[in-house]
């Protein structure tokens, strides 16, 4: 091969290397679901959208572009709730959980725990409760506690 070959094949090489690190930058960023922010210290989601019995999912991002996921949840009587998509067992693999019917439903160990159970926390791999504060037809997250969780992301 030519000295042209060789370096042509260098800078080949290069712009792959450098594409791929671009794209892997870009996926890490990238919200999984719904992405909220705090505004004065704390995110507000909308519960009159969630029926008892169901939940939604939320990807919170910090001011340095962290990410923690995280849902909110009706229990079937109407109480909102929140919790990290994570638990302190299973967290090092990342699947979060998944709604099935009135449950949640861990990806990586199958444990299942129903809405109206989740904020008793008995289990071990329950989803980690997030203190919360109600108003009006909203439920109040301190970003305080979101970015306490960020180490499960």
């Amino acid at each position: 091969m030519g000295p042209c070959g060789g370096r042509a094949a260098r800078a080949l090489v290069c712009l792959a290397a450098l594409s791929l690190a671009a794209a892997l930058g870009c996926m890490r960023g990238r919200a999984k679901y719904p992405d909220v922010r705090a505004l004065d210290g704390t995110v507000s989601v909308v519960t009159e959208e969630i029926a008892a019995g169901g939940a939604r999912f939320f990807t919170f991002r910090d001011r340095s572009g962290r990410t923690a996921d995280f849902f909110v949840y009706r229990e079937s009587g109407g109480t909102a709730r929140a919790a990290l998509d994570a638990c302190r067992t299973c967290a090092r693999w990342k699947k979060g959980y998944r709604l099935e019917g009135e449950r949640m439903v861990c990806i990586y160990c199958g444990m299942r725990f129903e809405l109206d159970h989740l904020a008793d926390g008995i289990g071990s791999c329950v989803p980690i409760a997030l203190p919360v504060s109600r108003g009006g037809d909203r439920l109040h997250i301190a970003a305080e506690a979101l970015e306490e969780g960020l180490r499960y992301f």
